[in-house]
């Protein structure tokens, strides 16, 4: 069983090798732990059926993996997201994350640094299967003057290149979250547009959000109850990507690099300290643990790459009357277009949902301290 694994694995190798060959020496490094990582995941994984079938499972483990088959089976009987071949395997990890990306931007720029691959185009981030790994890329970026965000991930997609496995570090989850991963993992998979990580992150995190209102309606689960937190963390990116927005503002107006920096530096802080006062309105303190975090250019480009492009995919499932195939096929042909079309598609579709969602739901301004002449406003639906 091991030989099978291996020679499988070992046939990828020459492929990636001949990137690896033209390569300078810190890409070498990052392939090089990238295969490794990979393949030591693939070498020990064992298939689904026989670990639920074997009386040295652990009940919780059990449970875990016949919901993520029952999982799997909605995403394709329901939202036309074929699993087929995919997660009939599982890797226990020793740790939380199996990969820590890390995310560049400019000293004074909004814009994510864009990290290039073979095959895959260009990414927002870089991933590494150590936090070591990461940290070290992480120092090297800062040396050279870029705001920098480390953050776990619990899982990744080799987009059908693999058959990924289920990992140990997302099955012990909640269920309805284990469900929105595996729906936007299987999104990944299905459309995936190379070099353009707004688009394919956003089109999978509507998926993986719309996906478990779905799954859940089906079995009687509390869909109000996710509707509301998912209310409350739309709350929290508008006020997160409002300050973004100034911050770009800032950035491209005529003050000196000096009072640019001291005024971003400012900004950063207010970030957290607006969030405190405002508490009550942006998650009534559901979110302190991850407001605590220090909050910098690449975090905030990071938070943007996921969220961008959702009201836009939104008001696109809703024009298909919510037929998932109807969707899918939309995304597809959306993906086939050059990227100004694509982009400007996605932006006249936000602009509608967002005027849409002004005109339905109250608007509650959270007022922040002065910047840049005027406040800082977020609307925040509810």
């Amino acid at each position: 069983m091991v030989l099978a694994r291996l020679t499988r694995i070992l046939i990828a190798w020459p492929i990636v090798f001949g990137f690896i060959s033209v390569a300078s020496c810190s890409s070498v490094f990052f392939y090089g732990q990238a295969l490794r990582g990979h393949v030591k995941i693939l070498v020990n994984r064992d298939a689904v059926r026989d670990v639920i079938a074997s009386p040295d499972t652990r009940v919780g483990r059990r449970q875990a993996l016949i919901e993520a088959v029952s999982i799997l089976d909605f995403a394709g009987d329901t939202l036309a997201l074929s699993a087929q071949g995919r997660y009939v395997s599982v890797a226990e990890i020793d740790r939380q994350y199996v990969v820590w990306n890390v995310i560049a931007a400019d000293l004074l720029g909004i814009e994510p640094v864009a990290r290039c691959y073979p095959i895959i185009g260009c990414a927002a981030y870089r991933g590494y299967f150590t936090v070591e790994g990461a940290s070290g890329e992480a120092e090297r970026l800062r040396r050279r003057g870029y705001d920098v965000y480390v953050g776990g991930v619990a899982a990744y997609s080799t987009l059908g290149w693999f058959d990924d496995p289920l990992l140990s570090t997302f099955l012990d989850w909640p269920v309805e979250r284990l469900a929105e991963l595996l729906f936007h993992e299987l999104a990944h998979v299905a459309v995936y547009v190379t070099g353009d990580s707004a688009f394919n992150e956003a089109y999978a995190s509507f998926v993986g959000e719309r996906g478990v209102m779905h799954w859940l309606e089906e079995r009687g689960g509390d869909v109000e109850a996710f509707r509301l937190r998912r209310r409350a963390s739309v709350r929290l990116d508008d006020y997160l990507m409002a300050w973004r927005e100034r911050l770009g503002q800032l950035y491209a107006g005529g003050e000196s690099r000096p009072i640019k920096i001291e005024l971003k530096d400012w900004a950063m802080l207010e970030i957290g300290r607006c969030y405190r006062r405002h508490r009550r309105l942006l998650g009534a303190g559901r979110f302190d643990d991850y407001m605590e975090e220090p909050f910098n250019n690449a975090r905030l480009a990071q938070i943007s790459t996921y969220r961008r492009w959702l009201p836009a995919f939104e008001a696109l499932f809703l024009a298909g009357e919510e037929d998932w195939k109807t969707f899918h096929a939309e995304v597809l042909s959306l993906s086939e277009l050059p990227r100004d079309a694509r982009d400007g598609f996605l932006l006249r579709l936000s602009e509608k949902k967002e005027a849409k969602t002004r005109d339905d739901q109250r608007a509650e301004e959270i007022e922040c301290e002065p910047f840049f002449d005027h406040s800082i406003d977020a609307e925040a639906t509810g």
